[in-house]
């Protein structure tokens, strides 16, 4: 474990609650907070604490293989009180909600705290506490842990739509055993961990998991665990779906579920693998394009020349590439989902497979070369979801 981790373990243990955990996780270390808010700093907190208790009781971390009995995580539940909900659909301050449930004024806060803990959009604005169907804007930055490593490696892939009939969890798994035994601890994923929900007319059809804490204690169930493996996330417009429909955060959910999963916000997430190298997750909101390059293409060219990352991973498209424009070494993170009926009827292609990614960097931290190298599948596996669902 990190020092930060093994500390707020001690704190844990001595009594503290999450909350003044993240508290002092923003204290002790402001580079580790920088970008989070305290929802998510709570979440490090857990999963520092979930992770210290599996090394305790000395808990195997690999994910058996189809058809083999799968670990059960802890179920996602929604908010026992449905008069919480309901006004928190209106809208209320904290002695409103008191007013409402019969509480007190602190009782309430609890509960709110709880509601976004389960993964919902609570906002408040002047007092005003309110379930929201948007997520706030935000830089979602992640701060430097570089230490002076010349060599940089790390997995990137995306779009696994788990819950759509199509998803290739076979093929997921074999990339994980694939980054295992290169040695990779870090797995950057560009969104779309899941298919959503009531995406366009008919789409219920092509799921076979419904619902966002199904799909949320699905995906901890089933994605690929691996010793000393993290996976770093964003969430895409699939997942977003679930903040439209209900006001949840499915990401934040999926993170509280599984301690070796990072959530870094939605559609866009910059990582800084060091000082002077900035790797941005990227995922559009646009549709598919006739020449494979042309959307990344104008994405860079819309960067000013002070923004720009080094590198810019983009999800979405479920195209392969990569290609240096701009002085941006761009990559599209292809997918682990098969073609759908959908994707057919437009004439759209799906590029399966996932990256390993190897950066050599000099003594400031600054790109001196890159190794892209993509391992494809060929071939999607018919209906396999059900040797795992």
């Amino acid at each position: 474990m990190e020092l930060w981790e093994s500390e707020i373990v001690s704190l844990r243990e001595s009594g503290l609650s999450w909350r003044t955990l993240a508290g002092e996780i923003r204290a002790r270390y402001p580079e580790l907070a920088a970008g989070n808010d305290d929802l998510q700093l709570r979440s490090k907190a857990r999963n520092a604490w979930k992770k210290a208790q599996r090394h305790r009781r000395g808990l195997k971390t690999a994910l058996p293989g189809p058809r083999e009995p799968l670990p059960a995580p802890r179920a996602a539940s929604a908010p026992q009180d449905s008069a919480l909900m309901d006004a928190l659909i209106k809208g209320a301050d904290l002695q409103g909600l008191a007013d409402e449930l019969g509480i007190s004024a602190r009782v309430a806060e609890a509960m709110v705290q709880d509601v976004r803990d389960q993964g919902f959009v609570v906002q408040e604005r002047d007092g005003i506490y309110r379930l929201a169907r948007i997520i706030p804007p935000a830089e979602n930055r992640v701060p430097s842990s570089w230490v002076g490593e010349k060599v940089i490696r790390f997995g990137l892939m995306g779009d696994t739509q788990l819950g759509c009939m199509d998803t290739q969890i076979t093929l997921l798994h074999k990339l994980y055993d694939f980054y295992e035994a290169e040695g990779i601890t870090s797995v950057f994923h560009t969104g779309d961990m899941t298919d959503g929900e009531k995406m366009r007319p008919g789409h219920e059809y092509e799921l076979y998991v419904h619902g966002a804490d199904a799909q949320a204690v699905h995906v901890a169930k089933v994605y690929p665990r691996r010793d000393g493996i993290t996976t770093r996330f964003i969430t895409g417009n699939h997942d977003y779906s679930f903040v439209k429909s209900i006001g949840m955060d499915i990401g934040r959910q999926v993170a509280a579920l599984r301690e070796d999963m990072d959530y870094l916000g939605y559609m866009t997430a910059y990582v800084e693998l060091t000082p002077r190298c900035v790797m941005e997750l990227h995922h559009p909101q646009d549709g598919t394009c006739y020449a494979q390059s042309y959307k990344i293409q104008k994405i860079i060219e819309a960067m000013s020349g002070g923004e720009k990352p080094n590198i810019l991973a983009v999800g979405h498209y479920h195209k392969q590439e990569y290609f240096f424009y701009r002085n941006v070494h761009a990559l599209q993170t292809a997918c682990l989902c098969g073609q759908t009926s959908w994707m057919r009827g437009k004439g759209i292609s799906a590029a399966m497979g996932g990256w390993l990614v190897e950066l050599h960097v000099d003594d400031e931290g600054t790109i001196t070369r890159i190794k892209p190298e993509f391992m494809p599948f060929y071939k999607a596996i018919r209906e396999d979801y059900r040797n795992w669902a």
